[in-house]
């Protein structure tokens, strides 16, 4: 084998050593006779290039057999190099890819319009919206389309016409900026939109052109230069002060000051509500108010007192709202220092006249209450003995003319008494001096007791009465001649308004929480606002249809409403002209009581 393999070699030296002296040979006859001419050519010209190229092929072949091995490790190594930065290039390839697919779905997907020019200013690429954009010219948004074609069908299709514009000049100087820009922003209101046209130089000199609509932005910003502006007018023309404090509870903002607010908001910036009162206040208010703020709670109604810088001592109400951020932390308050300084001289001035009004109201119906008392001894008297000589006890009298005075003198007497006895009993209720003899007291003889009082003057007006107990039998834990009092009022106010042939009713009702509704109804001349209030009033009187004063004390109602207020219940009046009048009386739940 080894001599097998050795002639080989052997004989593929020799053909290399033939084969490298022929080429040689061949390459030097044909060199030397293109230059010199073919029949100047010697054996001994060509012998020495064909021994260089036997013996230089003879050692190239040699010195390839003899590192064959290496040779062929090396092109396999090689090879797998090759294959490995062909699937790199391969996987970088798809990568760039993908990155350029996102980039481009990126684009298409902004709000914005994109348009990306190269370095000649023609169009590389833009997104769906810049052609919605601008409808007018979406034809011409496709690559290889140039800037100046762009500019120029936007001076004619979309700009609104004007005869002070150029056209050439106008697109010079509009691709003049577009060349020229670096990096710039400008916002431009364009067929009543805010856009903001963005101009970026990418880095081989092309240019990105992104237009945006910011016209709610606008509108926002807007808003809030309002809002601030209205606030900042709202704080100068208050009176009151407004401020804000930091997490710390130091004044951050002040409002300028006011009629009533002196101080410079430098004065305060930086301090807390409590330092900046320290001197001129009790330690008892700075705590409090240290107190309250230290809670990082919204707080309303502190009140404090301090000396101003007028030296004068001024009153104010403190006002807060904790403010949070996202996560919950306590970022501070924002509130209002209400200065109540007048508001506390007219209330020590209200309390002063209160007091003195009711020191008043007391006298009077204390000397009202002594005068009835006093009044009511000779008026039993004149009445005991005018009923006694109208009777003809001890003696007849001489002549129906001294009958007639009789009977005068007795019925004035007991109209002064009745009069007296109410001027008592408003007297009584207006000192707080009324005392209920509270029993278990049935509606329905109270009612009957009242009707039956009131006949005579119904029948003597042509009135009819009627009663209806809508199937309930109530009790009302009250005082009996007090509620008497009340219905009789009631019914005979009811009768004197109503005309002959008319109604007056008296109906019960009870209500959804157990309260008990009696009202008194009539189909009289009724009542407007204005006589509704002058009836309420003590003395006051209604009038009829002809205008003329109605009979009566004037008590009758404001006795009877204070009569019902005593039982804490209420009296309600509703009333037209014309069409009649509704008094209801209302007793709470806990005051009535319902048999089956």
């Amino acid at each position: 084998m080894k001599t097998f393999l050795t002639s080989k070699i052997k004989w593929i030296l020799s053909v290399s050593f033939l084969a490298g002296g022929s080429f040689t040979g061949t390459m030097a006859f044909f060199i030397q006779g293109t230059n010199f001419g073919y029949d100047q050519i010697t054996l001994s010209a060509i012998v020495p290039p064909i021994l260089v190229g036997s013996l230089s092929a003879l050692a190239v072949t040699y010195f390839i057999f003899k590192n064959r091995f290496l040779l062929v490790t090396q092109l396999q190594s090689a090879k797998l190099e090759a294959a490995e930065l062909e699937a790199t290039v391969k996987a970088r390839s798809f990568e760039l890819s993908e990155q350029e697919k996102r980039f481009l779905d990126t684009i298409e997907n902004l709000s914005a319009s994109i348009i990306l020019y190269d370095n000649n200013d023609q169009i590389v690429m833009c997104n769906s919206k810049a052609k919605v954009e601008i409808p007018q010219i979406s034809n011409l948004l496709v690559p290889g389309t140039s800037a100046e074609t762009i500019v120029r069908a936007l001076e004619k299709n979309v700009l609104p016409p004007d005869e002070n514009r150029d056209h050439e000049t106008w697109v010079k100087q509009t691709m003049d900026n577009h060349r020229n820009v670096e990096n710039t922003d400008e916002q431009l209101m364009i067929g009543g939109r805010w856009i903001q046209i963005s101009r970026i130089r990418t880095h081989d000199g092309g240019t990105l052109v992104m237009r945006t609509d910011i016209t709610e932005q606008k509108e926002v910003e807007t808003a809030h230069r309002k809002s601030e502006e209205r606030f900042r007018d709202f704080a100068l023309s208050a009176v009151d002060r407004f401020w804000e404090t930091d997490e710390n509870h130091k004044y951050t903002y002040l409002s300028p000051p006011t009629s009533r607010f002196k101080g410079s908001p430098e004065n305060f910036i930086g301090k807390t509500l409590w330092e900046s009162l320290i001197g001129r206040t009790e330690p008892e208010i700075l705590k409090n108010l240290k107190n309250v703020t230290e809670k990082c709670e919204t707080f309303h109604g502190v009140h404090a007192s301090w000396l101003g810088m007028d030296g004068e001592m001024r009153y104010a109400q403190f006002n807060g709202i904790a403010i949070f951020d996202d996560d919950e932390n306590f970022k501070g308050y924002r509130g209002t220092t209400i200065d109540e300084t007048e508001l506390k001289s007219s209330e020590v001035e209200f309390i002063r006249a209160r007091v003195e009004a009711e020191t008043a109201n007391k006298t009077k119906s204390e000397f009202l209450a002594n005068m009835s008392h006093e009044l009511r001894t000779p008026l039993n008297a004149i009445i005991g003995f005018s009923e006694t000589l109208d009777q003809e006890i001890f003696g007849t009298l001489l002549n129906e003319k001294q009958r007639e005075y009789v009977k005068d003198i007795h019925i004035s007497g007991k109209h002064l008494l009745d009069l007296i006895n109410e001027i008592l009993d408003i007297s009584t209720i207006e000192a707080g001096k009324l005392v209920l003899d509270e029993t278990e007291v049935q509606i329905e003889p109270v009612i009957d007791a009242a009707l039956r009082l009131t006949k005579p003057r119904a029948e003597q007006g042509g009135v009819e009465l009627q009663f209806d107990l809508n199937g309930l039998c109530p009790a009302i834990r009250g005082d009996e001649r007090r509620l008497k009092q009340i219905f009789v009022n009631l019914l005979s106010n009811a009768i004197k308004f109503t005309d002959e042939g008319g109604i007056v009713s008296v109906g019960i009702e009870r209500g959804e929480d157990g309260s008990l509704a009696i009202s008194v109804n009539d189909n009289g001349i009724g009542m407007n606002d204005d006589d509704i209030l002058r009836a309420l009033e003590k003395f006051g009187q209604g009038r009829s249809e002809k205008g003329t004063e109605n009979e009566g004390t004037g008590l009758g109602l404001p006795l009877s409403k204070g009569l019902v207020e005593a039982h804490n219940g209420k009296m309600r009046i509703e009333s037209s002209l014309g069409q009649g009048t509704t008094v209801s009386v209302l007793f709470p739940d806990e005051r009535v009581s319902y048999q089956n």
